[in-house]
C-alpha cells in the first residue's frame, strides 16, 4: 500500500494513538503542550531547548497546579501556530516514563473536572457567523472591547473568537460591558471565562456508529418531559401529534382530544417500505398526517424547552423563517477543505466524484493543477514575473501562473507557489531558499525601513533581535497586510525602497514575516493539508497479543494507508466506507444541492424543535422525488439518505422566484392608475439605470416605448381603449404606458431583467446558537452532572439530551437515574397529557388498541339493539290496553265499515 501511494516502504511503523473527540462547548485545540510532571522551577524559555530541542519554537511557559491534585504542578509551553506545536509534539519521545505530553484544549464548559481557569484569556461569542477572517472581526470591534485586549483569533467553525486580555481584571470589565448591549451588526455579543484542559480520556470517546446501538432503543421516558416542557413553556401549542411505529407509552392519556398517535401506516404513500427503522425516512413523511396545520413545529422525543418559546422564535411575518445553524459540512474528500471546490483550480485531492471534480475546476480530470502546475516543484526556479490571470481580463494578478492568492501563507506547501516571485509560498514550503530574498532584520524602536533598488520581495527577521519582547500568547501568522497577528510588531511600521535616485514608497508585491526556526523544513517536503477525522471500529480480541495491543501500531498504519488509498484519485481500489453514516448523508444532500443550487459553504442545523412548511417540504420533495424515495425506502439509516432539517432549509433559503414584470410595474406606478406618468416614468429609468441619470437615459426609455407601441399589434397594447385625456406626457409623442404594453415591450424587459435580481423566494433569517444547548449524554457521571449543571445555571430555549450512554457499562444506571432526576427537576408537574400514577394503558400497540376499539363498538352495537328491543317489550307487557284503546281511538273509522259490512253479518 505505500509503494501504491509513493511513501517510503522501509521506514518503519510510526506508533499511533486513538483519536479523542473533544465534546464540550465551544472546545478548540490551541497551541498549548503540557508536561506532566511539570519542570524545575529554574528553567527558562531559554533553557527550554537544551531539555527537549523540538521546543525550540516555543514562546511562553509557565506553571499551573493540577485541579485534582493542587499540591503538583503540570508546565504549560506555548507555541506561536498549530504547525510548531505539532512539529514539537511530534519530535517527544513516545516512551517517556518520567514525563507525560499533553496537547492543550480550551472551552467555556466550566462544570467538568479538571479545568484550568485561564486568568487573561476570553472567549467572544454571538457575532454573526458571515465572519470568516479574523481581520474582518477585528475591524469590526467596539472600541470599548478592542482597547482592552492584546490579541485576537477567531475560530469560525467553532463561531467563537479568543482574546488575549492585557490583564487578567479585564474580564470583569468586559463582562459588565457586554452585559450593557454590546453588538456586532445587531448582534449581542457575549464574554465567557476560557478553561484550560488537557486529559480528554475522561471526557471523550472515540467516534462509533450509532445507527443500531442501543441507546436508539432505549426509553429513558424523555417523551413525558417533552410533554410537560410543551404545556409549560409552550402553551399556544393547539394539537401535539405523536408518530410511532404503533407504540404507544404506558403513562399517556389517550382520551385528551389534544393528543393523536399516528403511525406509520398513516403518512407513508408507499406500504411496501414498511417496517422502517430508519428515522429520515419517517421523517420524510410527516407533512402528511391529517389534520396538521401549514405550518408546525417538528421535534424529537429527546428535545424539550427549557424556556417560554413563541411562534416568532421560530418565524416572523417581517424577516420570515428563523434558521437555526450549528457545525460545517464534513468535507467532500480527505484533504480536500470547502475553500478549494470550485475556486477555479483543479485541486488533485478534490478531483473526484464526491466532490463533483472540484466542482466542474477539473472537468473529470485525472490530474490537478495545485500540486504542480506553473511554477515547478523546487524554489530555484519559475522566477518570472507576476502572472496576469485570462490575459489581463480580469485585472487579477498573481504571483506566478497556477498559484491563486489565496494559497500563500495557508500553512500549506503548494508547489505551484514555492518560486521566488511567490516568496516560496511565504514561507508554508520551508526556509531553505530564504537567502534569495532580502533579508530584513526587525529591531526594537525602529520603524523605517530602506530596501535597495531592484529590490520588492522583503522579508523580516527576528532571528537577530533578542531584545524584542515576544508574546506571551500563540497566534497564527496570517497573509501580510500590516502585520501577523501575535507579533509585537511596531504599530506604524514603514518600508520604503529607493530607486531612480529617489526615495519613494511603493506597494510590495509581497512580504513574509519569519521567526527562523533551528530545523527548516525542506522545500521539497510538502506539508500535509486538513483531514477528515476518520474513525475505525476497535476489535479487542480474544488472543494475548490482540487484548495487549503489540501490534496495534502496523493495523493502524494499515487503516489509515487504506483510507488514504480509497481517496487516491488514481486508485483501482474502491471507495471509502465511512461508519459516521449521517455525516456521509450530509455530503450526499450536500452535493445534490450544489448540483441544484450552486457551490457554497453550508452548516447543519441545529438538533432543535424546527418549525416546517408543508407547502415548503412538498415543494422541496417534487424538486427531488427519486431521492426521497429511496431514502422513503430504506429500512435503517443510510449515507443516502435526504436529511430532513438540512434540505429542507437549504432548498427554503435557495429557492429564487423569478421577476415579475408585472409587479415591479405596480411598484412604479404609485397612484394605481394603471398607466405610468411622466413622474412615474422617471422611477422606472431611476431602476433600471445607473445615477446619476441623464437626460439621454429617460428619452431612449421614452423611444423604447414609442416604438414599441408601433411595432407591436393593437390587440396586445389596448391603447385604443384608453381615453386620450386620462394622461399627459411631456413628450406628445409617448402614447398611454399601460402594463401590457411594458411587459410586452422586449428592450424594456431586457434591461428591468438585467437591473433586477432573481429574489429568494422565501423570507429567512440565520441565527445563531445562543438559545440552543445539545448536550451528548455518555457514560461519564462526573460529565454528565456538570452537562445537566450547565442547564440548570444557564437556561436555554431548546435544549436536546442526546442518549450515547453505553448501557453495558457499569454506570449506565447511575447515569440513568441522574437524568431522570434532572429531568424531575426541571418538569416536576405533570401535564395533561399524562395518566394519573395509579394508572396505565391496558394496550401498548395501536393494532391492539384498534382491535379493541373495533370489538367496543359492535359490543355496544349489539348491546343497543338488545336494549331496545327489551324496552320495546316491556312497553308493550305494562301498556298493552291503553295501546289498544290509543288504536282505535287513532284509526276509528275501520271499525265502523267492517261492523256495516253486509257480507260480514251474512258469514
Amino acid at each position: 500500500i505505500r509503494e501504491i501511494l509513493g511513501k517510503n516502504t522501509t521506514e518503519p511503523t510510526k506508533k499511533s494513538e486513538k483519536q479523542l473527540e473533544c465534546l464540550l462547548t465551544h472546545c478548540i485545540k490551541v497551541p498549548m503542550l503540557i508536561l506532566d510532571p511539570a519542570l524545575p522551577a529554574n528553567i527558562t524559555l531559554k533553557d527550554l531547548p537544551s531539555l527537549h530541542p523540538s521546543f525550540h519554537s516555543a514562546s511562553d511557559i509557565f506553571n499551573v497546579a493540577k485541579p485534582k491534585n493542587p499540591s503538583t504542578n503540570v508546565s504549560v509551553v506555548v507555541f506561536d501556530s498549530s504547525k510548531d506545536v505539532e512539529d514539537a509534539h511530534a519530535g517527544m519521545p513516545k516512551v517517556n516514563s518520567r514525563q507525560t505530553v499533553w496537547r492543550g484544549y480550551l472551552t467555556t464548559d466550566k462544570e467538568v473536572p479538571g479545568l484550568v481557569l485561564m486568568q487573561d484569556l476570553a472567549f467572544l461569542s454571538g457575532f454573526p457567523p458571515t465572519f470568516k477572517e479574523t481581520n474582518q472581526l477585528k475591524t469590526k470591534l467596539p472600541e470599548n472591547l478592542s482597547s482592552k485586549i492584546k490579541l485576537l483569533q477567531l475560530y469560525s467553525d467553532a463561531s467563537v473568537a479568543l482574546l488575549k486580555l492585557n490583564n487578567p481584571r479585564g474580564f470583569q470589565e468586559l463582562n459588565k460591558q457586554t452585559k450593557k448591549n454590546m453588538t456586532i451588526d445587531g448582534k449581542e455579543l457575549t464574554i465567557s471565562p476560557a478553561y484550560l484542559l488537557w486529559d480528554l480520556s475522561a471526557i471523550s470517546q472515540s467516534k462509533q456508529d450509532e445507527d443500531v446501538s442501543a441507546s436508539r432503543f432505549e426509553d429513558n421516558e424523555e417523551l413525558r418531559y417533552s410533554l410537560r416542557s410543551i404545556e409549560r413553556h409552550a402553551p399556544w401549542v393547539r394539537n401535539i401529534f405523536i408518530v410511532t411505529n404503533g407504540q404507544i407509552p404506558s403513562w399517556l392519556n389517550l382520551d385528551n382530544p389534544r393528543v393523536t398517535i399516528v403511525t406509520h401506516q398513516d403518512v407513508f404513500q408507499n406500504l411496501s417500505h414498511l417496517p422502517t427503522f430508519s428515522s429520515p425516512a419517517i421523517e420524510s413523511h410527516i407533512h402528511r398526517i391529517e389534520g396538521l396545520s401549514q405550518k408546525f413545529i417538528y421535534l424529537n422525543d429527546d428535545v424539550m424547552f427549557g424556556k417560554d418559546v413563541w411562534p416568532d422564535d421560530f418565524y416572523s411575518h417581517s424577516k420570515g423563517q428563523k434558521v437555526y445553524l450549528t457545525w460545517p459540512v464534513p468535507n467532500c474528500a480527505e484533504g480536500c477543505p470547502g475553500s478549494w471546490i470550485k475556486d477555479g483550480y483543479c485541486d488533485k485531492a478534490c478531483n473526484n466524484s464526491a466532490c463533483d471534480w472540484d466542482g466542474g475546476d477539473c472537468s473529470g480530470n485525472s490530474g490537478g493543477s495545485r500540486y504542480g502546475a506553473g511554477g515547478g516543484g523546487t524554489g530555484s526556479i519559475g522566477v518570472g514575473q507576476p502572472w496576469q490571470f485570462g490575459g489581463g481580463i480580469s485585472s487579477i494578478s498573481y504571483c506566478n501562473q497556477g498559484c491563486a492568492n489565496s494559497w500563500l501563507a495557508d500553512k500549506f506547501c503548494d508547489q505551484a507557489c514555492n518560486v521566488l516571485s511567490c516568496g516560496f509560498d511565504a514561507g508554508d514550503c520551508g526556509q531553505d531558499h530564504f537567502h534569495e530574498l532580502y533579508k530584513v532584520t526587525l529591531l526594537p524602536n525602529q520603524t523605517h525601513y530602506v530596501l535597495p533598488k531592484g529590490e520588492c520581495l522583503p522579508y523580516f527577521s527576528f532571528a537577530a533581535s533578542e531584545r524584542l519582547q515576544r508574546p506571551t500568547f500563540p497566534a497564527v501568522t496570517t497573509k501580510m497586510k500590516d502585520h501577523p497577528q501575535g507579533l509585537n510588531l511596531p504599530q506604524d511600521l514603514e518600508i520604503q525602497k529607493v530607486g531612480g535616485g529617489g526615495a519613494s514608497n511603493a506597494k510590495l508585491s509581497s512580504l513574509i514575516v519569519s521567526h527562523v526556526p533551528k530545523n527548516n523544513i525542506g522545500v521539497n517536503e510538502v506539508l500535509p493539508g486538513r483531514k477528515l477525522q476518520h474513525y475505525i471500529e476497535a476489535y479487542p480480541g480474544f488472543l494475548p497479543w490482540e487484548r495487549k495491543k503489540y501490534f496495534q501500531d502496523i493495523l493502524d498504519e494499515e487503516e489509515s494507508l487504506r483510507t488514504q488509498l480509497a481517496y487516491f484519485t488514481d486508485s483501482k481500489h474502491t471507495g471509502r466506507q465511512l461508519k459516521d453514516t449521517f455525516a456521509d448523508s450530509l455530503r450526499y444532500v450536500n452535493k445534490i444541492l450544489n448540483s441544484k443550487f450552486g457551490f457554497t459553504s453550508r452548516k447543519v442545523p441545529a438538533h432543535m424543535p424546527h418549525m416546517i412548511d408543508r407547502i415548503v417540504m412538498q415543494e422541496l420533495q417534487d424538486m427531488f422525488p427519486e431521492e426521497f424515495d429511496k431514502t422513503s425506502f430504506h429500512k435503517v439509516r443510510h449515507s443516502e439518505d435526504m436529511q430532513f432539517a438540512f434540505s429542507y432549509f437549504y432548498y427554503l433559503m435557495s429557492a429564487v422566484q423569478p421577476l415579475n414584470i408585472s409587479q415591479v410595474f405596480d411598484e412604479v406606478d404609485t397612484d394605481q392608475s394603471g398607466i405610468l406618468s411622466d413622474r412615474e416614468i422617471r422611477t422606472l429609468a431611476t431602476r433600471i439605470h445607473d445615477l446619476p441619470l441623464s437626460l439621454q437615459d429617460l428619452t431612449g426609455l421614452e423611444h423604447m416605448l414609442i416604438n414599441c407601441s408601433k411595432m407591436l399589434p393593437a390587440n396586445i397594447t389596448q391603447l385604443n381603449n384608453i381615453p386620450p385625456t386620462q394622461e399627459a406626457y411631456y413628450d406628445p409623442n409617448l402614447p398611454p404606458v399601460t402594463k401590457t404594453l411594458v411587459t410586452n415591450c422586449k428592450p424594456v424587459t431586457d434591461k428591468i431583467h438585467k437591473a433586477y435580481k432573481d429574489k429568494n423566494k422565501y423570507r429567512f433569517e440565520i441565527m445563531g446558537e445562543e438559545e440552543d444547548a445539545f448536550k451528548k449524554i455518555r457514560t461519564n457521571v462526573s460529565h454528565v452532572v456538570g452537562q445537566l449543571d450547565d442547564i440548570r445555571k444557564n437556561p436555554r430555549k431548546f435544549v436536546c439530551l442526546n442518549d450515547n450512554i453505553d448501557h453495558n457499562h457499569k454506570d449506565a444506571q447511575t447515569v440513568k437515574a441522574v437524568l431522570r432526576d434532572f429531568y424531575e427537576s426541571m418538569f416536576p408537574i405533570p401535564s395533561q397529557f399524562e395518566l394519573p400514577r395509579e394508572y396505565r394503558n391496558r394496550f401498548l400497540h395501536m393494532h391492539e388498541l384498534q382491535e379493541w376499539r373495533a370489538y367496543r363498538d359492535k359490543l355496544k352495537f349489539w348491546t343497543h339493539c338488545v336494549l331496545a328491543t327489551l324496552i320495546m317489550f316491556t312497553v308493550f307487557s305494562f301498556f298493552a290496553e291503553q295501546l289498544i284503546a290509543l288504536k282505535r281511538k287513532i284509526f276509528p273509522r275501520r271499525r265502523i265499515l267492517k261492523e256495516a259490512s253486509p257480507n260480514r253479518i251474512r258469514v
